[in-house]
């Protein structure tokens, strides 16, 4: 496997990293990308050829996971909502990697597009059905809430190629799981339930849950109910692996750092009733009477 060459590629500043991609240094920025590029090799499946999209591509950090690794015919799309990450990236990134492109997502978002003119639930990625071959979404599910992360999937299976592959990273919650969480693992407790009633001190994850840090800032740390993640991927045509790949997060051991690791396959179309309820779905309609509430 080729190593990444650290200097190969423009690295941000490190105002911009805190900025746009949390807290930490140009160390830090390139240890999470070489965290990344053997997931994403095995047991991701991305092979040099393929054309990969990128959902949330920040300022460039899987470039430095995968820019010596996807050669022509191969090539890369980002999506990202900060238009400073984009113009970032085309600036310094795509001159150095033409196969390597940027695009901005005009979808509101508090802190990184307050300004944006639609929400992550009617986002129509701007790309042909079939194009790709690998999605990869790395901390973009623990920011979205759950229409959110249905109709993102319902986009990345839309994209997809039969056979494509699917790779992205949650906070997935079970009982076991919470039981550590509550006892002081890791940084996180999900001491709020959006949309439904608080969950009391030793009650059990429902089916479905969404389990949030803040009840006043929900998208900033947000973890789901495993079996409703894997329900959710099949609906759309999405075979999850048969192992999931679960990180440190929660406090435990693991070999994978950070978040959890869902990979998939697209092997399916979706669901009978998913495609009746995203016709019938008025978003349009919505979204104009969610554009005149903000004005």
């Amino acid at each position: 496997m080729p190593s990444v060459d650290a200097t190969a590629f423009p690295i941000p500043s490190r105002e911009l990293i805190n900025t746009l991609s949390g807290p930490g240094d140009e160390q830090e920025f390139l240890a999470v990308a070489r965290m990344y590029r053997p997931l994403l090799i095995a047991p991701g499946g991305l092979q040099p050829h393929h054309r990969v999209l990128d959902v949330g591509s920040g300022i460039g950090r899987m470039v430095h996971a995968v820019g010596d690794y996807i050669t022509p015919p191969g090539g890369y799309d980002g999506i990202e909502i900060a238009p400073t990450g984009v113009r970032w990236c085309a600036d310094h990134i795509t001159p150095t990697l033409p196969h390597f492109r940027f695009h901005h997502a005009d979808v509101h978002n508090q802190v990184y597009n307050p300004a944006g003119r639609r929400r992550a639930r009617v986002y129509r990625f701007p790309f042909a059905d079939g194009t790709f071959d690998f999605v990869l979404l790395t901390s973009v599910f623990t920011h979205l809430l759950p229409r959110d992360v249905s109709h993102y999937l319902d986009e990345i299976a839309r994209v997809l190629k039969p056979g494509g592959r699917m790779f992205g990273t949650f906070f997935l919650l079970s009982d076991e799981r919470m039981k550590v969480v509550r006892a002081g693992g890791g940084p996180f407790r999900f001491p709020h339930r959006y949309g439904k009633p608080p969950l009391a001190p030793n009650q059990a994850v429902g089916y479905g849950d969404c389990l949030v840090e803040y009840e006043d800032r929900p998208e900033q740390v947000v973890g789901y109910d495993e079996r409703w993640v894997a329900d959710q991927l099949a609906a759309c045509g999405l075979t999850p692996d048969a192992e999931t790949y679960y990180g440190e997060w929660d406090g435990r051991p693991s070999k994978y750092n950070g978040q959890d690791v869902v990979c998939a396959t697209k092997t399916g179309v979706p669901a009978f009733a998913r495609r009746v309820r995203t016709a019938l779905r008025l978003d349009g309609l919505r979204e104009v009477l969610w554009r005149l509430r903000r004005k």
